[in-house]
């Protein structure tokens, strides 16, 4: 295919990585209190606001929005009494709609909305709309804001021995996705036809607050 496919374990439909994109995981301890979501969410759109973005407001549906678009959207994954991760993409530059439709399978226009995923796409914000800053720049804000600027960085050779061991171990079996799902250690099974992930966000929903 001439990309990378990966299977997030919170499910959820599909959606296209590349260099415009900003993905981020912030793991945490089955000990934190209160609404992961509000915690994360607001400590992310706070990076943006320190960013120069204003009108950010935290949606109900796992999504930051700037000027009630939605600009990053989130997911969440936990083992009970374990740990758990929230992760979620960012737009720093607009989303390519023909390279998405290329290679992601886009819903018609429909009852809920009025117009095809493709027209939508094009209209999704992005953060280079509103501040001129580059995709690094903006990470080192938001891994600021999450951590309270307490963080140390590794090195990716650090890293690389636990992630080939669970490519060995796990991943390399096409039907681990269904063993996930069996056991109870992925919320979602595989399905197909679902669109673009971040189109599900432009649905009404509650803004929770502003940031």
């Amino acid at each position: 295919l001439g990309f990378d496919v990966g299977r997030r374990r919170s499910h959820g439909s599909a959606i296209l990585c590349g260099d415009g994109v900003l993905s981020y995981d912030v793991a945490y301890s089955h000990m934190l209190p209160g609404n992961v979501h509000r915690m994360f969410g607001t400590k992310i759109g706070m990076g943006l606001k320190e960013a120069g973005i204003r009108d950010v407001s935290l949606g109900e549906n796992f999504s930051v929005r700037v000027e009630g678009k939605p600009i990053a959207g989130h997911g969440q994954y936990g083992v009970l009494g374990k740990c758990g991760v929230y992760h979620g993409v960012m737009a720093v530059e607009k989303w390519d709609a023909d390279l998405v439709d290329s290679v992601i399978n886009l819903r018609p226009a429909s009852a809920l909305y009025k117009k095809s995923e493709y027209e939508l796409i094009r209209d999704l914000p992005a953060v280079n709309d509103y501040a001129s800053i580059g995709k690094k720049e903006l990470a080192k804000i938001i891994l600021s804001s999450v951590t309270g600027d307490k963080y140390e960085t590794w090195p990716i050779e650090k890293l690389m021995p636990d992630a080939m061991y669970l490519a060995r171990t796990i991943y390399s079996d096409p039907k681990w996705i269904n063993h996930a799902y069996a056991n109870g250690s992925s919320s979602g099974n595989m399905s197909s036809g679902l669109g673009f992930c971040l189109i599900d966000l432009l649905s009404p929903e509650s803004t929770i607050e502003a940031i």
